[in-house]
């Protein structure tokens, strides 16, 4: 589903390289709400945050040079899930708040786990 959305016409992929790199609000549930499997391997993913937003990046920006971890590096070789607080929202006053004042406290938990299907 990721490589199908990533390969689309649509003019936000477009804009973004050909592929993802984009913000999706996430629930206030924090459960289950990011998901990745492998059909192949059986592999799953799946990712729990108190962050408001995940961003995904589907690798567009990776050049056909050279390797990463003994891969020969190409386009869409790997992806990354920043969970985040909105972007932009310091220009935004009805998103949460990406602000933090001189010496308050901010903490965010994200999780992973890793497992099967």
């Amino acid at each position: 589903m990721i490589r199908e959305g990533a390969e689309s016409h649509h003019p936000q992929n477009k804009l973004a390289g050909e592929g993802y790199d984009h913000p999706f609000l996430l629930d206030s549930r924090h459960d289950d709400e990011i998901v990745l499997k492998d059909e192949e391997s059986g592999r799953k993913l799946t990712i729990e945050t108190d962050e408001v937003a995940v961003v995904l990046y589907s690798g567009t920006q990776i050049k056909a040079e050279g390797e990463i971890r003994g891969v020969p590096a190409r386009k869409y070789l790997g992806l990354c899930l920043e969970t985040q607080g909105l972007p932009d929202a310091v220009h935004h006053p009805e998103f949460p708040s990406c602000v933090i004042e001189k010496d308050q406290l901010f903490t965010s938990s994200t999780i992973y786990k890793f497992g099967t299907f």
